[in-house]
């Protein structure tokens, strides 16, 4: 694809053959620059930094101190929300029914609106459910407090997890944002209810079953259905998960994953040593570089091809990936395969382009370039290899293959990788050595000790 430059883009070169003002233009100096996005980029307004809380409050959650650790962390988190009126929030609590608060500053108290369908969820309020932090802070700050003791006589022991969520999602609907859930037991009941795998998981385990692995898949489509329906509209779910007992992790990260969040994990859950760090893991949460409604779009040199993308993220298209967040603790792994040859001592490019919104609503598009010789000659290849970048890809293809193949598999794997690179090392530019001296490429001598570290620890 190529465009006619603007005639006031031009400038006159220098005696070096460079344009004049190539060191006053960062899109010409530097690798990595940010555009403000204008309006083609531009499918609607951009959105509101929105943080909608869900809260567990059934009475294991209430009876170990989740909840008040859970309530205490989000209230010291407030003052670090971006400042400004486009900065929105909202709660809700659940057990075995969706408790949702009207936080109108007019109201004496915050209005608690009870949702008791977990099958067929709805919202109580069209309006009032997310406000301005401006508007409802100290509404929100005085409801903080008091849930602890409002639910402290709680005998309610189910957890409606996903029915809460897809409840949390509907008042997000309009804008999007980051749905951030306390979750403390095993969800049990309503949509996307889950049963206890452990025992089956221990007993599989101990007789070495070979489809042990299994129980680290999720346990049906359910969660992946919603959470797709949440990337759609731009909704981020992170999870956190204070627990001292069985919650089938592998089935509730599907949505953290497939959302652009994370799951925070904290087992077996401490009254008195976890909630500092769940307050500063919230923290950083909030307060970290961060962007939302992304899109990202990998391009490379003809000759080139983006082959799989990793991380957490959502494809639905096959040339870019959505991100409804996207932040500094981020990193999206792109593999590319070569389908012609390329000439030597001629460069390939590649750019990563990310179009996303900054939480002060401003439409940005940040786009990487790099440019890289090409070689024919595998010496060369062997001699800038980057140790770090290649062992990163190696660990995210075992851990991405760990739920789907035995353990035993997923390590010779990751040993035949070892072999197969530094066979070829061997074989193409070290032949002329003894047969029995172990030879390896100084870029790669590390990487049989990373790969038994590795092989050590799954």
């Amino acid at each position: 694809f190529s465009n006619d430059t603007p005639r006031e883009y031009l400038c006159n070169l220098g005696p070096d053959g460079r344009r004049r003002d190539a060191d006053d233009r960062p899109e010409l100096c530097r690798g990595t620059v940010e555009f403000i996005a204008t309006k083609e980029f531009l499918v609607r307004e951009p959105m509101p930094a929105v943080y909608f809380f869900l809260v567990d409050v059934s009475m294991n959650a209430i009876q170990t101190g989740a909840t008040a650790a859970a309530c205490s962390a989000i209230s010291q988190s407030l003052s670090d929300l971006p400042e400004g009126p486009r900065t929105m929030v909202g709660i809700a609590t659940f057990d075995s029914t969706i408790h949702f608060y009207s936080l109108k500053r007019a109201q004496q108290q915050p209005l608690m609106l009870i949702v008791p369908d977990i099958q067929d969820v709805y919202t109580p309020l069209q309006m009032d459910l997310i406000l301005p932090v401006s508007e409802c802070r100290d509404s929100l700050e005085q409801l903080l407090e008091s849930i602890p003791s409002m639910f402290e006589n709680n005998r309610v022991a189910d957890s409606a997890f996903g029915a809460a969520m897809k409840a949390g999602f509907l008042a997000m609907k309009p804008t999007g944002g980051k749905l951030l859930v306390f979750q403390s037991v095993l969800p049990s009941v309503g949509t996307g209810s889950l049963s206890a795998r452990e025992t089956e998981g221990r007993s599989n385990i101990s007789s070495g079953d070979k489809e042990a692995h299994k129980l680290l898949q999720p346990v049906d489509k359910t969660l992946k259905t919603m959470a797709l329906e949440f990337a759609e509209y731009q909704v981020c779910v992170d999870v956190f998960l204070t627990t001292q007992s069985y919650t089938d992790v592998a089935s509730i990260s599907v949505v953290p994953s497939t959302t652009g969040g994370r799951v925070y994990y904290y087992f077996p859950f401490s009254a008195l040593s976890d909630p500092a760090k769940l307050f500063n893991d919230l923290r950083w949460n909030i307060t970290r570089p961060q962007g939302l409604e992304a899109v990202m779009r990998v391009r490379c040199s003809q000759g080139l091809q983006v082959q799989d993308y990793s991380g957490n993220f959502c494809k639905r298209v096959p040339t870019d990936i959505d991100l409804p967040a996207i932040d500094s603790d981020k990193t999206i792994m792109v593999s590319f395969k070569h389908d012609d040859k390329f000439q030597e001592n001629s460069e390939c490019g590649f750019q990563c382009a990310l179009l996303y919104t900054t939480v002060y609503g401003q439409r940005r598009i940040r786009v990487i370039n790099i440019s890289l010789p090409c070689t024919s000659m595998l010496s060369n290849l062997f001699r800038c290899a980057d140790l770090e970048a290649q062992f990163t890809y190696v660990v995210k293809q075992a851990a991405n293959g760990i739920p789907s193949s035995s353990l035993s598999q997923v390590r010779d794997q990751v040993t035949s990788t070892c072999i197969n690179i530094l066979q070829s090392y061997r074989q193409y530019c070290a032949s002329v050595s003894s047969s029995g001296q172990l030879i390896l490429p100084e870029a790669l001598k590390l990487l049989p000790l990373y790969t038994l570290g590795m092989i050590s620890s799954i």
